[in-house]
C-alpha cells in the first residue's frame, strides 16, 4: 500500500509541473490525485479488515489499527498545505514517511 501511496504522490508532483508548464490544470492535477487517493484509500480498508481479522491477540490487533491510522495520515499528507513552502513540504511527508516505517516495523513484529 505503501508504495502505491507514494505513486499518487510522484504523480501529483508531476501533474503539478505540468500544469507549470501549461500542458494541464492544477484542477486537473488534483482531481486526478484525488482519484488515485480514493483507490490506495479503499484498497488499504480492504487488506486492513483482513489482517485485522487474522490479527491474534490485542497488541497485534492494535498495531493493526495504528498502522491504519498511520498510513491514513501519510496518505492526506500528500497534499501540500496552503501556503506551504517547498522545503516546509518536503518535510512533511518525509517526517510522516517516518512514522508510517516505525508502525509498519511494530506491526512486523507483532504479526510474527
Amino acid at each position: 500500500m505503501k508504495i502505491k501511496a507514494m505513486i499518487c504522490k510522484e504523480e501529483y508532483t508531476i501533474g503539478r509541473l505540468q500544469a507549470n508548464q501549461g500542458e494541464t490544470t492544477r484542477q486537473q492535477a488534483y482531481s486526478d490525485f484525488l482519484d488515485c487517493r480514493t483507490a490506495v484509500l479503499q484498497a488499504s480498508k480492504n487488506v486492513y479488515q483482513k489482517v485485522l481479522g487474522k490479527a491474534k491477540g490485542s497488541d497485534a490487533k492494535k498495531a493493526v489499527k495504528d498502522y491504519q491510522v498511520a498510513f491514513m495520515t501519510f496518505l492526506d499528507g500528500i497534499d501540500p498545505q496552503a501556503e506551504e513552502t517547498k522545503y516546509a513540504y518536503a518535510l512533511r511527508p518525509s517526517a510522516l514517511e517516518s512514522k508510517l516505517s516505525t508502525a509498519k516495523q511494530r506491526l512486523d513484529l507483532e504479526l510474527e
